[in-house]
């Protein structure tokens, strides 16, 4: 029954794989545009709670708290060029990279949680 629902040793290599690639292409584009920017894997995958068969991967590009979504907006786009804009309470990219559904993520880094900018600001105190 586990082997069913837990995601196979070969499963955890690839999505490390696959998120470190998008992770550091990433945080490549910002140093390059000279851009104070943190990528963060957050969700399921972050807290290694995904199942077996859920390819979703989340990633969060977050600026300073007196830094530019756009511009976080716009590195994801590059990242996935072939992609869907979605909004929330801002737009956000989502693609298919690799098999996997990806939703990068532009967000504030705020140092505590009751100083949120926007409501995806949460989300990587969820992670820690």
């Amino acid at each position: 029954m586990l082997r069913r629902v837990l995601p196979s040793q070969e499963d955890r290599i690839r999505l490390k794989e696959i998120s470190e690639n998008i992770l550091s292409r990433i945080e490549h584009l910002a140093a390059l545009r000279g851009l104070s920017l943190k990528a963060m894997l957050v969700g399921s995958a972050a807290r290694d709670t995904w199942l077996s068969g859920d390819h979703d991967l989340d990633i969060f590009l977050g600026v300073p708290i007196d830094g530019s979504l756009d511009a976080a907006l716009e590195i994801a786009r590059i990242v996935a060029p072939e992609h869907e804009e979605k909004y929330a309470e801002h737009a956000y990219v989502h693609a298919r990279v690799n098999g996997f559904d990806v939703d990068l993520v532009p967000c504030y880094l705020v140092e505590d949680a009751s100083k949120l900018k926007s409501a995806v600001d949460r989300t990587p105190f969820h992670t820690k």
